[in-house]
């Protein structure tokens, strides 16, 4: 390979990486977008929600209210956690909230402590998406992805529960808080 080859092969590497790292932060700032979309809406939907009518269960089975805001915090401080950063929630709160955990009835952290954790752990989430490089959001996760594809899922995640916690908030008798 003579030297105009070599220099223009190594240029067109440079413009592939350069496009990748742009194409690595839009992704980012999508997701943080939807966090921050998805904070907005959990905030309103739990504005006036009584502690005890958070309490109260959709269903026999289901969830109710304040388990499904914890759950949100549990998963946003994992996911801090997963892509490198330090937790801001006690791990006895996160226990309590984990996917397939029992409602932790009579002791449920109060909704108003979660609705400020979930602020914490959406900025713990997005400091970490901000420093992350390229290489560390390539590597593989816990599930079987790359690290950018796990937190794009988390965030996918969080979004489905924050419109659960709306739909919930109308099962209490409140007002809307989309459209």
């Amino acid at each position: 390979m003579n030297t105009v080859s070599v220099t223009m092969r190594s240029r067109e590497l440079e413009i592939q990486r350069n496009m990748n790292e742009a194409i690595i932060k839009a992704r980012i700032d999508v997701a943080k977008g939807h966090l921050a979309s998805n904070q907005n809406l959990l905030e309103r939907s739990a504005a006036g929600v009584e502690p005890e009518a958070s309490l109260k269960r959709a269903g026999p089975d289901g969830n109710n209210f304040n388990w499904l805001v914890g759950h949100i915090v549990a998963s946003r401080d994992g996911l801090a956690r997963g892509l490198g950063g330090e937790g801001v929630v006690p791990s006895e709160i996160v226990s309590k909230y984990q996917r397939s955990a029992p409602l932790p009835v009579g002791e449920e952290t109060p909704l108003a402590e979660l609705v400020e954790l979930s602020a914490l752990t959406r900025e713990a989430v997005t400091a970490q998406l901000d420093t992350a490089s390229p290489e560390f959001l390539a590597s593989s996760s816990p599930l079987d992805m790359n690290m950018l594809e796990y937190a794009e899922f988390l965030v996918w995640h969080d979004t489905y529960h924050t419109g659960q916690a709306a739909v919930y908030r109308r099962m209490m008798g409140l007002d809307g808080v989309i459209g």
